[in-house]
């Protein structure tokens, strides 16, 4: 396939593709309504939810918060940074930078987080904006920068199995926790996803440029 700015076209399809599903979404969330399927499909998630999973969720819930992720995030580049994996720990802290942008993106879009009368609102957040999903939008950049760096980290292949093992379910579960708690409509998540990957996508990019 031919190359275009030193990279094979193929590659730029997930970035790509990303965009083309994050900015109709982005204008269809721009009314302030929720999308048709967003009430039911809260609702449905809302009603199976398993009572234990509520713990687990809230937990997930203020590990959003700033501070803390100020915390476990510059742990983590300090951590990195001791172990000499140098590009790992500037890839992670340029991940947690641009994970800022969602307040922009939240800014840009307003659409109100969901209504109380139509979902039961089981948490407090900061912020009257919804889409796209901040945590969303940060565990999938955060622990899928971790995911996908778990190799280069550590030699250790059984810590490395841990490690993405931890990471991958922190991203698969935040999605359906924020819908869960009734602060996000399922279409603020899936934004979510959308520009975290698309950023995770931009940063891996340039690590596999730079650390080879």
């Amino acid at each position: 396939m031919r190359a275009f700015g030193g990279q094979k076209v193929g590659a730029w399809a997930p970035p790509l593709l990303t965009l083309g599903l994050l900015l109709p979404l982005a204008v269809s969330a721009h009314d302030g309504a929720p999308s048709l399927l967003d009430v039911p499909l809260a609702q449905a998630i809302q009603s199976v939810m398993p009572e234990p999973a509520l713990g687990l969720f809230l937990l997930m819930n203020h590990l959003g918060q700033r501070g803390l992720v100020a915390l476990y995030g510059g742990a983590t580049v300090l951590a990195l940074l001791l172990l000499r994996r140098r590009w790992e720990g500037l890839a992670v802290l340029v991940g947690l930078l641009f994970s800022m942008t969602n307040s922009l993106a939240k800014e840009l879009v307003a659409r109100p987080r969901p209504d109380a009368d139509l979902v039961e609102v089981r948490a407090s957040v900061g912020g009257q904006f919804g889409f796209p999903s901040g945590d969303t939008q940060l565990f999938t950049i955060f622990f899928g920068l971790l995911f996908v760096l778990a190799p280069r980290i550590t030699s250790s292949a059984k810590l490395s199995l841990a490690l993405r093992t931890l990471a991958g379910a922190m991203v698969a579960l935040v999605g359906p926790a924020r819908v869960a708690l009734g602060v996000h409509w399922p279409s603020d998540v899936l934004g979510g996803y959308l520009l975290g990957g698309f950023i995770l996508w931009g940063l891996m990019a340039v690590y596999r440029r730079l650390a080879g």
